[in-house]
């Protein structure tokens, strides 16, 4: 089992990076809005594969992409509950790649507070996105990224 909540807390701290942990009660409601939003309510684990409108593409470094959608704004990192529990609350998208990069590979989700967009990174190097991000990350269509798009 990974220590997904050490590694982030221990790559955010050498990092100097600002995280909260998010309340339980807080990352419970942001994440049912979410699997309610895109997964049309399927709280089968893993969330990604139940994940309803979106476009994934196969890319091994595709993370280091969603500083980019993310900006200067605030995003929620959460987990399949199986993997961890806990939850994040990052300033801005650059913070999220920082930390990433210290961390070892684990699967992921990001979203912000008001549930415009659902970000999954998964083990098979798929970057996955729901909402708001499918405009964003169609851009990288290239014959190099084998995308997918489902609507």
């Amino acid at each position: 089992m990974w220590n997904i909540k050490g590694q982030i807390k221990s790559a955010a701290g050498s990092l100097n990076v600002n995280i909260q942990e998010v309340q339980v009660s807080d990352i419970d409601n942001i994440v049912s809005q979410a699997i309610d939003k895109f997964a049309g309510g399927n709280k089968v684990i893993p969330f990604w594969e139940n994940l309803i409108d979106y476009i994934s593409i196969n890319n091994k470094d595709a993370w280091l992409w969603i500083g980019e959608l993310i900006g200067d704004t605030e995003t929620i990192m959460f987990f399949n509950t199986s993997d961890e529990k806990a939850a994040f609350a990052f300033n801005n998208g650059d913070n999220v790649v920082s930390v990433l990069s210290e961390t070892y590979g684990f699967e992921f989700y990001l979203t912000n507070r008001a549930t415009e967009y659902l970000l999954c990174f998964n083990h098979h190097d798929v970057l996955i996105a729901c909402g708001n991000a499918i405009k964003w990350l169609k851009k990288y269509k290239t014959p190099e990224n084998d995308a997918f798009l489902r609507t």
